[in-house]
């Protein structure tokens, strides 16, 4: 219960902090510069412009919180009726403390939130409701030159609710932790909102156990520490000759392996939608997610979520 509670008040801690000190820096003139890259979510890593880290004024502090609303619009995601289901506002934020030009610690928070869609078990249909996983991620980022940046960091993620990881009476609770290794590359000519395609590539040590609560068939092989993989790649595109709204489109390709379970999960997953850069202070964002997840019993449910999402940046 500590490792939940911990980075939750950790992260709470530093907003309240820099809100209270950046109140008087939203009262003067801002100049003129360009925004920020907005990373806190998980297409956010993915945007296309180049990192303006190193062409706008150097600030030693960045807060992003980013509010957003999800919209399950698969004919079949629906919620058991008593339970919990996506009629409310949840928030994603990042925290990064630049020590050098190149060189920043980051905090982020990420909220994967959907609604998942019809399964069928012993011939029935089953209908999963709210999936509400909560993702702290602690790092250390270099940027190399304008196309490239590597980073290091733990990431955290643990099941909010139904039952959560926390809960004294889940014997298995859903958690994934571990050292990830994440490389970024900018390519393609340059344009009006820089080179159009990010690749991303990322190595994930997960640090994999199983509670005394699972049953295991006799002989089942057990996987601990072991390394997961993601690629993604995203394509924005310019259009009408303007800067200010940005189509793209992204495709992943990742595994996963949360504790509990005894061999990791594959997902293929796409996103469209487009940014409309506002000031900077404000940006928003919507897009479409649409997921599948592949596993050794092929009874998954295919998950398409529409995010509408404002991201509002504090500079130090």
């Amino acid at each position: 219960m500590d490792l939940v509670r911990r980075p939750i008040l950790c992260a709470l801690g530093w907003s309240i902090a820099l809100l209270a000190g950046a109140l008087p820096v939203l009262a003067q003139e801002s100049p003129a510069v360009a925004p920020p890259a907005v990373a806190a979510a998980e297409v956010a890593k993915a945007e296309a412009t180049p990192s303006p880290r190193v062409t706008r004024r150097r600030t030693l502090v960045d807060l992003t919180i980013s509010p957003f609303k999800s919209y399950g619009v698969g004919g079949d995601q629906l919620a058991p009726p008593g339970t919990l289901t996506d009629n409310q506002i949840f928030f994603n934020g990042q925290l990064d403390i630049y020590v050098l030009p190149r060189l920043r610690l980051y905090e982020r928070r990420e909220n994967h939130v959907d609604l998942g869609g019809r399964q069928f078990k012993k011939g029935k249909p089953s209908y999963g409701g709210l999936s509400d996983d909560l993702e702290y991620d602690t790092g250390l980022a270099y940027l190399v030159n304008r196309q490239l940046e590597v980073s290091e960091e733990f990431m955290y993620r643990y099941r909010v609710c139904c039952p959560g990881s926390g809960d004294p009476q889940n014997p298995t609770p859903r958690i994934e932790q571990g050292l990830r290794t994440e490389v970024s590359y900018l390519a393609g000519p340059l344009t009006r909102i820089g080179r159009p395609l990010r690749v991303r590539v990322s190595g994930n040590y997960v640090n994999h156990h199983l509670d005394l609560g699972l049953g295991l068939p006799a002989g089942t092989p057990v996987l601990g520490k072991t390394w997961v993989s993601k690629v993604a790649a995203t394509l924005s595109v310019p259009v009408y000759g303007q800067t200010r709204v940005i189509p793209y489109f992204t495709v992943e390709h990742y595994s996963d392996f949360y504790d509990n379970n005894l061999t990791p999960s594959m997902t293929n997953r796409t996103f469209y939608g487009f940014r409309v850069r506002g000031t900077s202070f404000a940006s928003y964002r919507a897009f479409v997610k649409s997921e599948h997840q592949t596993n050794p019993g092929g009874d998954v449910s295919h998950k398409v979520e529409l995010y509408l999402e404002s991201s509002f940046r504090l500079h130090y």
